[in-house]
């Protein structure tokens, strides 16, 4: 007897519980000297976000073996080689790439990955293997700007979009100057929303400052700010996005029409 087939459903959005601790920023894939920095680490969907507060001296150091990475420097400064990521600058790094960086001061980051290996079967299939690491200034960041359906203006800064040949990663800060409403929509990939400044509402959940919302990717969700506020977005691959029954690619290029 043939059982009847059962509908996939992801997961609703969640807001990840956030309990700062000496000891409690455990990136995954990566080592961490001195332990005991304080911060927290929360997982879901099978990405993972890290909060940490390092001390001057503290150096994070990635074998080779890890998934895309991005570390977000929300104060103070980290050394890459000869390049120096200061308060909202970016570090990516690639699945494949080792590297090792040192906080210069005390510095507050937000650190983001996935668990497993690199992601395959996107919209641009793997990438090709020459992972690295590399700072992203906040000047580098490709800036785009929109206006939601009450007039409020979105600016979106692209450290990555999940299109470059080296990794697939995608991660970017929205800001928006006032009271907002994201109609209904949804991603193909999972995503991880960290909330820097302001508060942002799915449904009854409320994002506080330094709070993530987990969205699984295909969920159809919508979200508010009560006022101006600033999140960042981190998703292991690059995205279609869904609105009604228009779909469209998540990248810099897709959104200049090229």
């Amino acid at each position: 007897m043939q059982l009847p087939s059962r509908q996939f459903r992801p997961p609703p959005p969640a807001v990840l519980p956030h309990n700062p601790r000496v000891g409690g920023y455990r990136p995954a894939d990566c080592c961490v000297t001195p332990h005991g920095v304080l911060g927290a680490t929360e997982a879901a969907n099978g990405l993972w976000a890290a909060s940490g507060l390092l001390a001057e001296g503290t150096t994070l150091a990635w074998s080779g073996a890890q998934g895309d990475q991005a570390v977000l420097v929300l104060a103070g400064a980290l050394v890459l080689d000869s390049a120096c990521a200061g308060e909202g600058d970016a570090i990516l790094i690639d699945s494949g790439a080792a590297a090792t960086v040192r906080a210069v001061e005390e510095t507050r980051i937000v650190h983001f990955g996935s668990h497993g290996g690199p992601p395959t079967g996107g919209p641009f299939g793997p990438a090709d293997g020459c992972g690295r690491a590399r700072v992203v200034t906040a000047g580098q960041a490709s800036a785009r700007v929109s206006v939601g359906p009450d007039g409020a203006r979105f600016t979106l800064r692209y450290f990555a979009d999940g299109s470059d040949a080296h990794g697939r990663a995608a991660l970017f800060i929205v800001s928006v100057d006032g009271a907002s409403f994201g109609p209904p929509h949804s991603h193909s990939q999972d995503e991880l929303i960290h909330v820097l400044d302001g508060t942002v509402r799915s449904g009854t959940l409320r994002v506080a400052p330094g709070e993530t919302l987990a969205v699984a990717g295909a969920m159809r969700y919508s979200f508010r700010t009560d006022g101006p506020a600033r999140f960042v977005n981190f998703r292991r691959d690059a995205s279609f996005i869904t609105v009604k029954r228009e779909r469209w690619l998540e990248t810099v290029a897709a959104r200049d029409g090229r």
